[in-house]
This record gives C-alpha cells, structure tokens and sequence, in this order.
C-alpha cells in the first residue's frame, strides 16, 4: 500500500472505531479500544511486517482489519476487511444479529451463544412466514366456477359446448357466473337477446347461474325466466339488449330480486355440485347408432318368433 492509500484505510477505521463507542488510543502499529471495562487491540494490516509485533499467545484480544486482501499464514483467525467493520459499525446499533457478532469479535463473546441467537432469528422468522401462510390460506375464500359435469349429472345427458351455450340433443344450457358484490350483497348477470335466441330452438332449455363464492347454483327453466323479463329492467345497446339479474344468498336460500315485486324465492331451483370422486356417467340422449341397433335387434327377435 502507498502512504496515502494507508492514510485513508487508517481514517476508515478510526471513524468505525468512533462509531462503534470505543474509547481509542493509539499505540505503536495499532489500536488500543476499550468500552467500559472491557478492551481489546485492533491491529491494521498494512504490511506483514506489522504482525512481528503481536504477542499470537494472546491473539484472541486482536483483531486484524485488511483493506480487502485475503490474510494468510496469520495465526489469529479474527479477521474484517475494512468493509465489513464500517457495516458492522452502522448496523450493530439495530439489528441484533450484529450486536452478537460485535461482541463475539472484540470481546471473546461466545461463539455458539451467537450461532445459537443467529438460529433462534432465522427460525422466529420461518415460524413467523409459516403462521402467516396459514393465516392467509385460511382467510382465502374457495372460489368457485362454472361447473358442466354438475349440469351434466343433474339432468342426465351429455353436453357440447357451442359457443357461449352448452348443447345435447334436445337440452340447451347457457351458464353465467357471477362474483359477489359486497356493497349491496347481490349477484348481478346480464341475460342477452341472442342467448334467448338459442335457448329457444331446443325443447328443454335451461339458465345455469353460478356464484363464485358458493358450491351451490341455480339451474332455472327457460320458460320460467322468460315470463319474468317484462318485470325488468334492461339496456338496450347497438340494436341489442339485455336485462338485469339480481339475486340474494340469505339464510341458505337464493331470492331473485324483481322490480317493484321484492325476492322472489327461487330455492326450488337450487342445485349441488357433485364431488370430485362422484361417478360422472349420464343417461345419455339415444344416438343415432344406439336406435338403429335397437331397431334392428327388435327385427332379429321378432323373426324367430
């Protein structure tokens, strides 16, 4: 090191020392630092040379600071760079992990009191991550969605998606899926022109509703909602429109809200999901395939009569 690289290492470690609340006096090639009744001597390594003066029987009272070069054939195993004193300066103060490591290196603090406290932070910190982690799934509400093999069950047929409707044979299911809104504690769907439009061509037709923060829904008749429309309000928009559904969850059963006639109780309509491990088989709608073997099996047993 040149004498002004020196110069500057040494005044990096006298403003750590400061801050660290040592009493400092200098001797001939370190520091004396004592803090109450206790002491030890930090030693700068500026050359190798200056390590002839350390007396290595009693090197657990020293402590070595380096400019950042690695130390080696140094007998006395308590070594900073000069970064990792002007951290441990500034955050010994507030953060317990470094006032152990300050003890530990300037006053023969106990290593394994240290590597226990150190442990001791780090699994409060896991325990503390883990109970938050519960915490927050056990707040999380399940959400739900559209559910088809549950329309599927219910009504015994096997259904196609076609577009924004799900169709067999002669059934037709539009699902809609709704979030709760909180402020007036009501589900909200908006019934279009076009969805009337297709539930129309199919003899059994069917609005499933589905709410996403409840197993249940409501699977309701074509024919029942289209005599409610005249009593709701709707928006017209580019020569279409749609009509505004309001339902009510209270006490374990769905009302629908209808303009000047209050809840309509529509608890009849109200359908279950089925379980994950459920079997999911439906009585299918006849195939064309299906008929014509039967067709023909009746034909086999009719001519051995």
């Amino acid at each position: 090191m040149t004498p002004i690289e020196i110069k500057k290492f040494l005044i990096r470690i006298e403003r750590a020392l400061d801050k660290l609340g040592f009493t400092v006096n200098e001797l001939d090639n370190s520091y004396y630092c004592a803090k109450g009744s206790r002491h030890c001597i930090i030693v700068p390594y500026t050359s190798p040379n200056d390590f002839s003066l350390i007396p290595y029987n009693k090197c657990n009272n020293f402590i070595i600071i380096s400019a950042g070069e690695s130390i080696n054939n140094i007998a006395c195993n308590k070594v900073l760079t000069i970064t990792e004193l002007e951290t441990l300066a500034t955050k010994y103060k507030n953060i317990p992990l470094y006032r152990d490591l300050y003890d530990m290196f300037f006053f023969n603090y106990s290593l394994a009191v240290a590597l226990s406290n150190i442990e001791s932070i780090i699994n409060g910190k896991k325990e503390k991550k883990n109970k938050e982690a519960d915490l927050n799934s056990n707040n999380k509400e399940t959400e739900y969605s559209i559910d088809i093999k549950s329309i599927e069950y219910e009504l015994g047929v096997t259904l196609i998606k076609a577009g924004y409707s799900y169709r067999g044979k002669s059934t037709c299911v539009v699902p809609l899926i709704s979030k709760p809104y909180k402020k007036g504690n009501y589900y909200w769907y908006g019934y279009h022109d076009y969805q009337i439009e297709e539930l129309s061509k199919f003899k059994a037709s069917y609005l499933a509703l589905f709410f996403k923060n409840n197993p249940a829904y409501l699977l309701l008749p074509q024919e029942f909602v289209d005599e409610k429309l005249s009593k709701l309000n709707k928006t017209l928009k580019d020569d279409k429109k749609y009509w505004h559904f309001y339902f009510e969850y209270i006490d374990n059963k769905f009302y629908w809200r209808i303009p000047n006639d209050g809840l309509l109780d529509v608890s009849q309509y109200m359908k279950s999901r089925i379980k994950k491990d459920e079997p999911t088989m439906v009585n299918k709608e006849p195939t064309v395939k299906e008929t014509v073997i039967k067709i023909t099996s009746n034909s086999f047993h009719e001519a051995k009569r």
